[in-house]
C-alpha cells in the first residue's frame, strides 16, 4: 500500500456574490467548489486520493407552510410520545392522533 496523503484545509471569507459565482460556475462545470477552486489554482486531486468522494444534489427550496406545518406535526409527535413515556401506555386517543398525523403526512406527500 503507499503512503496515506494527508491533506490541509484552507478556510476563507467570501462575499455573498463572489460565494455565488463559484457556486454557479463549479455547478456549471459539474464539480463541487472545491473540485472547481482546485482547478483555478492548478491543482487537483485524484479519484483514488478522495476520502470520502460526495455526489451534488439538486438542491430545492421548501414551501414555508410546508415546514411550518410539519414542525407542528414533529411537535405533536414530540408531546405524545413524553406522555406515553410518562404514563408507559399508550391509550386510544394517542394511537387515533398518530394515525391522524400519518394520514396528513401523506396528504402532504400526495400533493408533493
Amino acid at each position: 500500500m503507499g503512503k496515506k496523503t494527508e491533506y490541509r484545509q484552507v478556510k476563507i471569507n467570501l462575499l455573498p456574490e463572489e460565494y455565488e459565482r463559484i457556486s454557479e460556475q463549479a455547478e456549471a462545470d459539474g464539480v463541487t467548489k472545491a473540485e472547481w477552486i482546485r482547478r483555478r489554482i492548478g491543482t487537483k486531486i485524484e479519484d483514488k486520493d478522495l476520502r470520502s468522494p460526495q455526489k451534488r444534489l439538486p438542491q430545492k427550496q421548501a414551501d414555508p407552510k410546508l415546514l411550518y406545518e410539519i414542525n407542528r406535526i414533529g411537535i405533536n409527535i414530540n408531546k405524545m410520545t413524553t406522555w406515553a413515556n410518562k404514563f408507559r401506555t399508550l391509550d386510544r386517543q394517542i394511537l387515533s392522533s398518530l394515525v391522524g398525523i400519518e394520514a396528513k403526512l401523506q396528504a402532504i406527500l400526495d400533493d408533493c
